[in-house]
């Protein structure tokens, strides 16, 4: 409005110094603790082994477990999953679990995965996955109780869920971040539906899961990345004409 003087807003849900960035923004904080749904957030624990396959297998038998006693009392899983070929294997687990003949039916035949998971009430979703959108409409109707996802549904997209299962700590080669991790918590929760509890797991080792939970407890912190690509930042600053002495480079720099 032109009226209002208030040009910019920020938003987040996950920052932990926002005092610190609405300081550097010279921006007025608004903190609220207000959450429409109460989130109780676990860390149940896998026994980390030297066999990767071990560990791996202990994890598909908890997200199975906790799946199991969340949708016998009603509710929806979402499972988030650090790859696609594991949206496939965590989906045809499940389905399985459930009492469909998953016999023959391997991860890469999409066709007849995609029809045993259908018969469980399972949908996947991932990018690429040419059946997604389909996917969302009937998780978020009910049609599917179980959503097997990568994190294309972990910010943005609205299908909440009773209970959110984060079953690794990794996305490919890359470790989580506590964000993406809070992002996904997130999910859980149906208000619309009129559930005001919302339930969040994240499967770690005995290795990892005292430092996860440290660094829930702390939350994201946001950190300037300036200094990681200072020399292109100065030589851009200088074609522009924006910096041409020692003087106004430290200029510069202080306003950064």
């Amino acid at each position: 409005d032109i009226d209002s003087s208030i040009r910019m807003v920020g938003l987040s849900a996950t920052v932990s110094n926002a005092d610190e960035i609405a300081s550097w923004l010279r921006a007025t904080l608004v903190r609220v603790d207000w959450r429409p749904s109460r989130l109780t957030w676990q860390l149940p624990m896998v026994p980390s082994h030297a066999d990767y396959t071990v560990t791996e297998a202990a994890r598909f038998r908890l997200t199975v477990a906790i799946t199991s006693m969340v949708t016998g009392d009603g509710g929806s899983v979402l499972v988030f999953c650090g790859s696609k070929r594991n949206v496939r294997r965590t989906a045809l687990v499940l389905a399985a679990s459930r009492g469909v003949n998953v016999s023959g039916v391997r991860p890469d035949h999409l066709e007849r995965l995609r029809e045993v998971c259908r018969q469980a009430g399972i949908g996947l979703h991932y990018q690429g996955w040419e059946y997604r959108r389909e996917t969302e409409r009937e998780f978020r109707d009910r049609e599917l109780d179980v959503l097997v996802a990568t994190t294309t549904v972990a910010a943005g997209v609205n299908l909440p869920a009773r209970a959110v299962i984060v079953q690794e700590t990794e996305v490919g080669l890359n470790a989580l971040d506590v964000a993406t991790v809070q992002q996904m918590f997130g999910r859980a929760g149906r208000i619309g539906a009129g559930e005001y509890h919302g339930w969040a797991f994240l499967l770690a080792t005995d290795q990892e899961r005292a430092r996860w939970q440290s660094w829930l407890v702390a939350g994201h912190t946001v950190r300037s990345q300036i200094q990681s690509s200072l020399g292109e930042q100065v030589l851009g600053e200088v074609v522009q004409q924006r910096i041409g002495t020692r003087g106004k480079a430290g200029y510069w720099w202080r306003q950064t």
